[in-house]
């Protein structure tokens, strides 16, 4: 699932609308892209949601519930 927004910032309640939709659509892994940055890699957040979350713990550098690869695993 690809998710486009232009705001401020991505805060927990863009990611909780993109959890919900992935939930509903059967989604396994998603993107928000933000284009209200001057980087677009800046407002670019990969989303992981069900069973690939064990798959990203592994492969990721940092646990902070925020991955140092740009993951927002929930």
């Amino acid at each position: 699932m690809i998710e486009i927004k232009s705001v401020g910032i991505l805060n927990n309640v863009q990611l909780a609308q993109a959890l919900t939709d992935m939930k509903l659509g059967n989604y396994k892994r998603g993107l928000q892209i933000n284009f209200n940055v001057a980087k677009l890699k800046d407002g670019t957040k990969r989303i992981i949601h069900g069973i690939l979350r064990s798959l990203c713990k592994t492969s990721c550098s940092l646990w902070l519930g925020f991955f140092g690869c740009g993951c927002a695993v929930l």
